[in-house]
Order: C-alpha cells, then sequence, then structure tokens
C-alpha cells in the first residue's frame, strides 16, 4: 500500500511540475519570440530613419564591422531607397547585403506591395518601407535573424527544463519518502496494534474455551464442584473487559488528539498522597517502602480520574519492578509554573535500547506475552498514561540507570 502511494504520489508530483514548467517555459519562449520581433522591427525602423544614402547598389552579402560582429545589435539590416525615375541607392545604414541575382526582384516586390511591412517568403526576407520625399526607402532583413533567436531561446529552454524535471523527480523521491513517511509509521503501529491485541485476547478466549468445555462435560456437577472454572471463565472475562477498555482509551486519543479533556481545579498533591496510601499495602506485601516528598497545594487543571489513573499505573509500575527489599521514592514539587511529578523505583535498570520503546503500546521491556495471574499486564498502561500527560498539555519521560528507574510527569499548574 505505501509503495502505491509514494508511486501515485510522485506520478501526480511530476505530471503537475511537468505541466506547470512547461507552460512557464512557453510563456518564456512566446515573449522571447516577442521581444526578437520588436527589435527586428526597431532595427529596420532605425534603418528607415537613417537618411544616409551611398550611390552603389551592393553586392548583397552579409557586411560585418571592424568588431567581427553585426552592427545594430547583430541584426544584419539591408537598406535601400527607390527613387522615382526607379534607380536603387544603397543607403548607408546597410549592415548587410543581398546577392544580386535576385536583389532587383526582392525591391519590385517591395515597393508594389499595398503594404508597409512584411515577409517575402520565396527569399525568407523580412521587409519595411517608409515614404520618403525624395523616394521610396525600404529595409530588408533575414526571416533566419528571428529563428535562429527564437531557435536558441527554444533549445535552451528545452535543456532547462528537462534539467529541471531531472532535479524535481529526484527532489520527489526524497519528498515522497519523507511525506511518506508518517503513513508508514501508522500502517505499521496500525497492524502492530492488531496483532499485539489479538495476540492478547487469544490466551483469555483459550482460557475461558477450555473452562466452558470442562463445564459442558460435567452436566452434573454443581456450581460449587466446579467454582474453579467459573472463576477461571470470570477472571479471564475480566482481563478481556479491562484490555477492551484500554484500547478504547487510546483509540479514542488517536481519533481526537486535539480533545481536551473535562477539566476542573484537581489538587494534584492530595490525588498523589491519596494513591501512595492505596500502595502501602501492596508495597509493604512485597518488601518495599514508599518515601515521598510532597509539596502540598499544587493543583492542575484537568480530568481526576485520569490523572488518578496515570498516577497510579505510575506506582504500579514502581512496585512491581522494585527488587525486595528495595525503595520506591515519590515527589512533587513546582518548576517553573509546572507541578512536576518523580516516581522512582530501584531494581533491574530498563536497557537504553528498550528505553525509547516503554510508552509504546503492548511494549514489554523483556517481550514476554505471557500472561501470569492477576498481576501480569497488557503494556497499555504506560501508553494510556502518555496520551494522558500529553491531552493535560503536560509531557512524561523516562530515565533509567544502575540506581534504577525514574519516570518524570510535567503538567502545567492551574492559574
Amino acid at each position: 500500500m505505501i509503495k502505491r502511494f509514494r508511486r501515485r504520489f510522485i506520478i501526480i508530483t511530476m505530471v503537475l511540475i511537468a505541466i506547470v514548467s512547461l507552460l512557464a517555459c512557453l510563456a518564456i519562449g512566446f515573449f522571447d519570440y516577442q521581444s526578437q520581433a520588436d527589435r527586428i522591427d526597431q532595427a529596420l525602423t532605425d534603418a528607415l530613419d537613417d537618411e544616409g544614402i551611398s550611390a552603389a547598389l551592393p553586392d548583397m552579402n552579409p557586411r560585418e564591422d571592424e568588431g567581427g560582429r553585426y552592427p545594430s545589435e547583430n541584426i544584419p539590416i539591408y537598406c535601400v531607397t527607390v527613387m522615382p525615375d526607379g534607380n536603387v541607392y544603397e543607403d548607408a545604414s546597410s549592415t548587410a547585403q543581398i546577392d544580386e541575382s535576385y536583389a532587383v526582384d526582392v525591391i519590385n516586390i517591395a515597393v508594389q506591395s499595398e503594404d508597409s511591412d512584411g515577409y517575402i517568403d520565396d527569399y525568407g526576407l523580412l521587409y519595411k518601407s517608409k515614404q520618403e520625399r525624395f523616394g521610396e526607402k525600404i529595409a530588408f532583413t533575414t526571416y533566419s535573424t528571428l529563428t535562429q533567436g527564437v531557435g536558441r531561446t527554444a533549445r535552451t529552454l528545452l535543456i532547462v527544463w528537462l534539467l529541471l524535471l531531472v532535479a524535481m523527480f529526484v527532489v520527489t523521491l526524497f519528498l515522497a519518502r519523507y511525506v511518506s513517511r508518517p503513513v508508514q509509521q501508522a500502517w505499521d503501529n496500525q497492524q502492530r496494534f492488531i496483532a499485539d491485541a489479538s495476540h492478547e485476547l487469544k490466551t483469555p478466549l483459550a482460557i475461558i474455551l477450555a473452562d466452558s468445555c470442562i463445564l459442558a462435560d460435567n452436566p452434573t456437577k454443581t456450581v460449587a464442584e466446579q467454582s474453579t472454572w467459573v472463576e477461571g471463565i470470570t477472571e479471564e472475562a475480566k482481563r478481556m473487559q479491562s484490555l477492551t477498555e484500554d484500547m478504547l482509551t487510546l483509540t479514542s486519543a488517536d481519533v481526537e488528539p486535539t480533545a481536551k479533556p473535562i477539566t476542573a481545579k484537581v489538587d494534584f498533591s492530595q490525588l498523589i498522597e491519596r494513591s501512595i496510601l492505596q500502595f502501602e499495602a501492596l508495597a509493604y506485601e512485597r518488601g518495599i517502602s514508599i518515601e515521598d516528598s510532597v509539596q502540598p497545594g499544587l493543583h492542575v487543571q484537568g480530568d481526576e480520574s485520569a490523572l488518578d489513573r496515570l498516577v497510579k499505573t505510575l506506582l504500579d509500575n514502581a512496585c512491581k519492578y522494585a527488587e525486595s527489599p528495595g525503595t520506591v521514592d515519590v515527589t512533587l514539587h513546582e518548576v517553573k509554573s509546572q507541578a512536576v511529578l518523580e516516581v522512582h523505583n530501584t531494581g533491574n535498570p530498563i536497557s537504553q535500547e528498550d528505553l525509547p520503546h516503554v510508552f509504546e503500546r503492548f511494549y514489554r521491556s523483556d517481550s514476554s506475552r505471557v500472561q501470569e495471574g492477576a498481576s501480569a499486564s497488557f503494556g497499555l498502561g504506560l501508553a494510556i498514561a502518555r496520551s494522558t500527560a500529553e491531552s493535560h498539555g503536560g509531557t512524561i519521560s523516562a530515565t533509567s540507570d544502575e540506581d534504577g528507574t525514574t519516570f518524570t510527569v510535567k503538567l502545567p499548574l492551574a492559574r
């Protein structure tokens, strides 16, 4: 799918670039043609306005100046004056000559024409005439003067256009990869999410199915006698319910990433102290002590239930992975108009390879997919914690070293 998206992106982009650049080149070519035509017309007009006359009919071949190039902006001009008696005199403004074999013919064509300017197709000449008091003055130039200038411009534009297409094709290739990167990432995340969710649901479904088969195979036994299988079905059903609720929470955050949570002024200090109190017994059973330093009176604006879940996720994580005997340190203090919560636990550190991924969905650093009792997790808690922190305008991060692991949450204080 991504390759097809990139291919379409490249094709559409290149077609648009080719069309736009071609139109631009055509416009430049048209204006250049007009400019060349205006230059030639101006050169003919300047030649007609020159009053110098020589007494001999020229040999009609191009005449160069001392610098080896044509004067009058490199435009070769042959100018003559036709007297009333039919005599023809070359004008001093001439910068080129015409072959004698057809000079008289082209002059007669220009004289007999009703138009003051035009194109003599048989000889490839442009001319312009002007009636003077002593006769008719006619200036000629070759049509190739115009076509050569336009041709040079056309060749230049063609080369530039082709080079532009090649350059833009290379740029579009890199741009297609850059543009499709978020799409690729979203697609990979979606596929991984579906695979992980399916895997997580497979185990409880298998247990429920197995327990149900046992119940069905013993229809004469009482519920009390088969309470083990009934409790197993209930426990796994609750786990599936918890998993689906977590997935719905994350899906809602994906669908409306900018949606603001239900806001109320929450006493974040009291919320953390309540959560610590609830985990004291669990920590004691595991041989873990919880040390806290909570600055009182810090309030944040947000959804109290979501914030409560965030704090409990971090405490549960810390108590779960702290080695016994170990310590969980919880601190809350104000830093630059932010409430900064830090939850640190002693124990084995998270590897540097795993650390950037701890907030990804279904990610667990031990790569385990096996659920072991009620303490097993789906790997969604920290993903939901990050979503909660970001929806409240804050951040969450993790650091880990030989002293343990620390999760840091920063939330803006309520005004």
